[in-house]
Protein backbone atom coordinates (compact mmCIF):
# COMPACT_ATOMS: atom_id res chain seq x y z
CA UNK A 1 0.00 0.00 0.00
CA UNK A 2 2.86 2.35 0.83
CA UNK A 3 4.38 1.72 -2.59
CA UNK A 4 1.16 2.87 -4.26
CA UNK A 5 1.18 6.15 -2.35
CA UNK A 6 4.88 6.68 -3.01
CA UNK A 7 4.40 6.09 -6.74
CA UNK A 8 1.45 8.45 -6.94
CA UNK A 9 3.09 11.10 -4.77
CA UNK A 10 6.29 10.84 -6.82
CA UNK A 11 4.40 11.35 -10.05
CA UNK A 12 2.50 14.30 -8.59
CA UNK A 13 5.59 15.98 -7.15
CA UNK A 14 7.60 15.58 -10.36
CA UNK A 15 4.70 17.03 -12.33
CA UNK A 16 4.51 20.00 -9.96
CA UNK A 17 8.23 20.62 -10.33
CA UNK A 18 7.84 21.01 -14.08
CA UNK A 19 4.62 23.04 -13.93
CA UNK A 20 6.11 25.44 -11.38
CA UNK A 21 9.20 25.80 -13.59
CA UNK A 22 11.63 24.70 -10.88
CA UNK A 23 14.25 24.05 -13.56
CA UNK A 24 13.90 27.44 -15.22
CA UNK A 25 11.58 28.57 -18.01
CA UNK A 26 10.16 25.57 -19.83
CA UNK A 27 8.32 24.98 -23.06
CA UNK A 28 4.60 24.21 -23.21
CA UNK A 29 5.28 20.51 -23.86
CA UNK A 30 7.17 20.22 -20.58
CA UNK A 31 4.31 21.82 -18.66
CA UNK A 32 1.88 19.46 -20.41
CA UNK A 33 4.05 16.53 -19.28
CA UNK A 34 3.74 17.89 -15.73
CA UNK A 35 -0.05 18.14 -15.93
CA UNK A 36 -0.34 14.58 -17.24
CA UNK A 37 1.95 13.31 -14.46
CA UNK A 38 -0.14 15.07 -11.80
CA UNK A 39 -3.45 13.79 -13.18
CA UNK A 40 -2.15 10.23 -13.44
CA UNK A 41 -0.83 10.37 -9.87
CA UNK A 42 -4.16 11.57 -8.48
CA UNK A 43 -6.17 9.07 -10.54
CA UNK A 44 -4.05 5.98 -9.96
CA UNK A 45 -3.78 6.08 -6.17
CA UNK A 46 -7.48 5.42 -5.42
CA UNK A 47 -7.85 3.15 -8.43
CA UNK A 48 -4.98 0.93 -7.35
CA UNK A 49 -6.10 0.91 -3.72
CA UNK A 50 -9.49 -0.31 -4.96
CA UNK A 51 -7.78 -3.32 -6.56
CA UNK A 52 -6.44 -4.39 -3.18
CA UNK A 53 -9.96 -4.87 -1.88
CA UNK A 54 -11.12 -6.96 -4.82
CA UNK A 55 -12.10 -5.55 -8.15
CA UNK A 56 -13.08 -6.59 -11.65
CA UNK A 57 -10.52 -7.16 -14.35
CA UNK A 58 -11.46 -3.91 -16.05
CA UNK A 59 -10.20 -1.85 -13.11
CA UNK A 60 -7.02 -3.93 -12.99
CA UNK A 61 -6.54 -3.34 -16.72
CA UNK A 62 -7.05 0.41 -16.42
CA UNK A 63 -4.69 0.62 -13.42
CA UNK A 64 -2.08 -1.46 -15.26
CA UNK A 65 -2.35 0.80 -18.28
CA UNK A 66 -2.02 3.89 -16.09
CA UNK A 67 1.06 2.66 -14.24
CA UNK A 68 2.57 1.58 -17.55
CA UNK A 69 2.07 5.10 -18.88
CA UNK A 70 3.64 6.57 -15.72
CA UNK A 71 6.65 4.29 -16.26
CA UNK A 72 6.96 5.25 -19.92
CA UNK A 73 6.65 8.96 -19.09
CA UNK A 74 9.82 8.73 -17.00
CA UNK A 75 12.04 7.60 -19.89
CA UNK A 76 12.30 10.93 -21.79
CA UNK A 77 13.28 13.02 -18.73
CA UNK A 78 15.84 10.44 -17.64
CA UNK A 79 17.44 10.38 -21.08
CA UNK A 80 17.31 14.15 -21.50
CA UNK A 81 18.85 14.94 -18.10
CA UNK A 82 21.80 12.72 -19.02
CA UNK A 83 21.98 14.09 -22.57
CA UNK A 84 22.03 17.75 -21.54
CA UNK A 85 24.27 17.32 -18.47
CA UNK A 86 26.44 20.39 -18.04
CA UNK A 87 24.61 22.53 -20.60
CA UNK A 88 21.80 25.04 -20.55
CA UNK A 89 18.45 23.56 -21.43
CA UNK A 90 16.71 26.73 -22.58
CA UNK A 91 16.31 27.41 -26.28
CA UNK A 92 17.00 31.08 -25.64
CA UNK A 93 13.45 32.40 -25.41
CA UNK A 94 13.44 33.37 -22.58
CA UNK A 95 17.04 32.98 -21.55
CA UNK A 96 17.88 30.90 -18.52
CA UNK A 97 21.00 30.37 -16.48
CA UNK A 98 19.85 26.94 -15.30
CA UNK A 99 22.38 24.20 -16.09
CA UNK A 100 21.21 20.58 -16.41
CA UNK A 101 22.76 17.85 -14.27
CA UNK A 102 22.36 14.08 -14.49
CA UNK A 103 21.31 13.88 -10.82
CA UNK A 104 17.94 15.40 -11.71
CA UNK A 105 17.15 12.03 -13.34
CA UNK A 106 17.28 10.21 -9.99
CA UNK A 107 13.69 11.06 -8.91
CA UNK A 108 12.47 9.96 -12.33
CA UNK A 109 14.34 6.66 -11.97
CA UNK A 110 12.74 6.18 -8.53
CA UNK A 111 9.23 6.77 -9.93
CA UNK A 112 10.04 4.44 -12.83
CA UNK A 113 11.14 1.67 -10.44
CA UNK A 114 8.11 2.22 -8.20
CA UNK A 115 5.62 2.15 -11.06
CA UNK A 116 7.19 -1.00 -12.53
CA UNK A 117 6.97 -2.66 -9.10
CA UNK A 118 3.31 -1.69 -8.76
CA UNK A 119 2.64 -2.89 -12.30
CA UNK A 120 4.26 -6.26 -11.52
CA UNK A 121 2.17 -6.53 -8.36
CA UNK A 122 -1.04 -5.87 -10.26
CA UNK A 123 -0.23 -8.30 -13.03
CA UNK A 124 1.04 -11.09 -10.76
CA UNK A 125 -1.19 -14.11 -10.60
CA UNK A 126 -2.35 -15.14 -7.14
CA UNK A 127 -0.82 -18.32 -5.81
CA UNK A 128 -2.92 -21.46 -5.88
CA UNK A 129 -3.15 -21.48 -2.09
CA UNK A 130 -4.51 -17.92 -2.03
CA UNK A 131 -7.37 -18.90 -4.33
CA UNK A 132 -8.10 -21.92 -2.19
CA UNK A 133 -8.14 -19.80 0.97
CA UNK A 134 -10.58 -17.38 -0.67
CA UNK A 135 -12.83 -20.30 -1.61
CA UNK A 136 -12.77 -21.55 1.99
CA UNK A 137 -13.79 -18.17 3.38
CA UNK A 138 -17.04 -18.06 1.38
Amino acid sequence: MLLIFLGGAGSISLGLAYILQTFGPTEAEVRLWGRVAICLGFALIPLTVRIRYGSPRVIKGVASLGWGIVALLQAPPILLWFTFHGSRISDGTPTSTFVAHWAYAIPHAAVLATSVSILCGICARPKHGARFARWLSR
